[in-house]
């Protein structure tokens, strides 16, 4: 493998505000404008406080998805719903897993090489098709038995090749033997008129792609490529074999193992002129036992490896570093989905795993609600209120694993008037409901007050796919704090509509102005800040 400088993972783009939410937390805001300077509550949406700042509480769940069918055109995270619609997990608060420790690997997507259903695995023999039982021309490709045949002459057994089906859903050859024992040989042949390499020979490299279900002591399994007079190169798999050789492919069974070498390191038997011109014949030789093999890439053409992305590790200066992945066996972790390379970049991808979180601050707007208020009886001047929703979404192509539900501490205990969770609900939580004790709360305050400032303390770990988990919070703020904990982007114009009066009287400069003149009025007829 080669190492090549850090490369960006692709980061899921922050939800942008919607109008439907500003226009919720408009009409809240103007109904209680005047109101809130004489100590009334107020009732917005997650956009209205900048919760990856440090004075809101922003609760997050950490866990793994795997998504069934990443297809050629999806963005990370996204996923197909159960209606057959493209959707995204990011669409419900998910983002892919920040990284744990500056100095630690961070590889939070994880894939399979066989999982690949990559045009370039059935590419070889290029430019060459077939008229099919149809009558109809099809490409050719050496991931179709129709076109090897078979030689069991030298064998007490069996061979069998025939198509198979890779775990995404694309060609795959599955080639056997049976009842061999020592001294049988049995021999796949590919159909030599469709192979003529003839130039750049030993630049070329074999791929492969594959796994290796059984391999029976003693057995031999060797892919042989003749030149036009007889000269042979081969790689192996052999259990008596020494995996330092370049020409031995495995020594045991393989689960999605991936072999890449060019043609020109393979060991040579010379049976011509010693030459290695016109590579003319393939041969798959199951020699001695019993193997059974399933291969999924198969190509002899290319000059550049095939890349399955970056993985970040720690060498042996004990510094973080990166190099690229182009032989893997079984699963296999990479930064990034953008750091495959073509032509594999465009490949479908079946079960695709990701590191995940489901943050506070990407929550749909309708997902959270939260009321300031004066804190009266408290010895600060306000007190937030809020519910934040998470929901695990369910779906055929997604499969959960969670780990639990955290938050950071940022406020120490004296603040905390009291937090709790709803876990397991089957639809989302208001805060009316909680006002009004029509939902349980399992009581968490004592979690936040016995923990440090900026500690992560677990809320829960009974979190299930498709449940609603709620999080209350009743926290006290001073007026600074609660400056700081209002977003400011909240302020900002509408881009893209109409800027009539009503727009600006709807728009939070309108309100806020509205509010002044409201304020005016009232203490001109003595209602407000007139004497007792």
């Amino acid at each position: 493998m080669s190492t090549n400088p850090d490369s960006n993972s692709t980061e899921i783009d922050q939800q942008m505000m919607t109008r439907r939410g500003v226009m919720k937390a408009g009409a809240a805001a103007t109904a209680t404008a005047v109101a809130i300077g004489a100590g009334a509550g107020s009732v917005g949406a997650v956009s209205g406080l900048d919760v990856d700042g440090d004075y809101v509480q922003a609760p997050f769940i950490k866990a793994a998805v795997t998504v069934a069918n990443h297809e050629s055109d999806f963005a990370p995270l996204d996923f197909t719903d159960d209606s057959g619609e493209r959707d995204s997990l990011s669409n419900y608060g998910a983002e892919i897993a920040p990284r744990d420790e500056e100095d630690t690997p961070h590889n939070p997507i994880t894939l399979m090489a066989s999982a690949f259903d990559a045009e370039d695995y059935q590419a070889f023999p290029r430019e060459e098709t077939f008229e099919n039982a149809d009558g109809d021309e099809e490409a050719v490709t050496a991931l179709d038995a129709t076109h090897w045949t078979v030689d069991e002459a030298n064998t007490a057994g069996s061979m069998t090749v025939e198509d198979d089906t890779s775990p995404a859903d694309g060609p795959a050859l599955h080639v056997s033997t049976s009842s061999q024992g020592s001294g049988d040989t049995a021999v796949a042949t590919f159909d030599s008129s469709y192979v003529d390499i003839t130039s750049g020979e030993d630049r070329k490299l074999f791929q492969l792609v594959f796994d290796a279900n059984i391999v029976e002591s003693g057995v031999v399994v060797t892919f042989r490529f003749i030149d036009e007079d007889g000269d042979v190169r081969e790689a192996i798999i052999d259990p008596a074999g020494d995996t330092a050789n370049d020409g031995t492919i495995a020594t045991t069974t393989v689960e999605s193992g991936v072999y890449q070498i060019r043609l020109g390191d393979l060991p040579q038997t010379n049976n011509g002129d010693g030459t290695y011109n016109n590579l003319s014949e393939v041969e798959i030789e199951v020699a001695e036992a019993n193997a059974d093999l399933s291969i999924y890439g198969f190509n002899l053409e290319r000059e550049s490896e095939w890349v399955f992305g970056t993985e970040e590790f720690t060498n042996a200066d004990d510094e973080l570093d990166t190099q690229e992945i182009t032989e893997p066996t079984g699963s296999f972790s990479i930064t990034g989905l953008d750091t495959i390379n073509e032509p594999l970049a465009s490949a479908a991808i079946a079960d695709v795993e990701y590191d995940i979180e489901l943050v506070a601050s990407k929550l749909p707007d309708d997902h959270v609600e939260y009321e300031w208020s004066e804190a009266e009886r408290y010895d600060h001047p306000y007190r937030l209120q809020m519910v934040y929703n998470f929901e695990e979404l369910t779906a055929y192509d997604l499969d959960w694993t969670l780990e639990g539900l955290y938050d950071e501490v940022l406020f120490p205990a004296s603040r905390f008037v009291e937090a709790g969770l709803a876990t397991g609900q089957s639809d989302m939580v208001e805060l009316a409901e909680i006002d009004d004790d029509e939902v349980s709360l399992t009581d968490r305050t004592s979690a936040y007050g016995d923990a440090s400032l900026d500690e992560e303390i677990e809320l829960s770990t009974a979190i299930q796919p498709g449940d609603f988990d709620a999080i209350y919070m009743d926290i006290l703020y001073t007026e600074d704090e609660r400056s700081s904990a209002e977003d400011e982007a909240a302020a900002g114009p509408i881009e893209g509509e109409s800027s009539g009066p009503l727009d600006y009287l709807f728009s939070l400069p309108g309100m806020a102005i509205s509010a002044i003149v409201g304020y005016l009025g009232l203490s001109s007829l003595g209602f407000i800040g007139g004497s007792r």
